[in-house]
């Protein structure tokens, strides 16, 4: 299947892959990965690696140079593809709530660098493919155009009359990812959405090395197949 047939159909073909036996998939937590010294700049205060619980807000320190460092060993597994949890800008260490689509975050890697190194190196290892996980659904607060959205408005987001919580607290005033404040879902009749999602995954194909796949988080229910179309390069 060429690059451009995954790209229209993400999450069919992902399962498919998996379902058919048609390739092993890694699954890389990039966080948790590996550790490569002396890491970034960004790297302060961060668990220590083995040994210590993780939790919801602990940082590691895994990086994109370290799972490059270890890919000889996924494919001496048998791998065909390696698939990645969110690598772009946030703030959590699941980063699920994007802060800027197109800019690696930087406890992973330096700008687009080592994910272009990354993507090279895996295709020359028997032609290792890269899935990486992307959030259209949602984004992170601190996201632009929802700081521009709570200041002056725009059609990115949808506002909503802010209802009680059974414990007493409030949803805020704005539609959300299941009820999450610090994830504002995104308004997918938006042109502008819609355009940035088509625009978002040429720019992983075009400045990431040739990125084969994505994986749609909460695709399957929230995103509308419009979304995704036009997004073959």
């Amino acid at each position: 299947m060429e690059r451009r047939d995954c790209l229209m159909r993400p999450l069919r073909y992902l399962w498919a892959v998996i379902r058919r036996g048609q390739g092993i998939v890694y699954h890389i937590f990039p966080d948790r990965f590996m550790k490569t010294p002396p890491g970034s700049a960004a790297a302060t205060g961060l668990a220590p690696w083995g040994g210590s619980r993780p939790s919801r807000e602990s940082f590691y320190g895994g990086t994109l140079k370290g799972i490059r460092e270890r890919l000889p060993y996924i494919s001496s597994l048998g791998a065909d593809y390696i698939y990645l949890n969110p690598v772009y800008r946030s703030r959590s260490n699941h980063r699920y709530d994007v802060d800027d689509y197109t800019r690696v975050d930087d406890l992973l890697g330096t700008g687009g660098d080592d994910m272009r190194e990354l993507t090279r190196e895996a295709h020359g290892l028997g032609g290792i493919r890269v899935i990486l996980d992307v959030v259209f659904n949602h984004t992170s607060v601190r996201h632009p155009r929802f700081l521009e959205f709570m200041e002056r408005g725009n059609d990115w987001y949808v506002r909503v009359p802010r209802a009680r919580r059974k414990s007493g607290t409030y949803f805020p005033g704005y539609e959300t990812f299941e009820g999450h404040a610090g994830m504002p879902k995104l308004n997918h009749r938006s042109q502008a959405v819609i355009d940035m999602i088509r625009q978002t995954i040429r720019y992983y194909v075009e400045e990431w090395g040739g990125i084969d796949a994505v994986r749609v988080d909460v695709g399957g229910h929230s995103l509308p197949p419009r979304s995704l179309q036009g997004t073959e390069v």
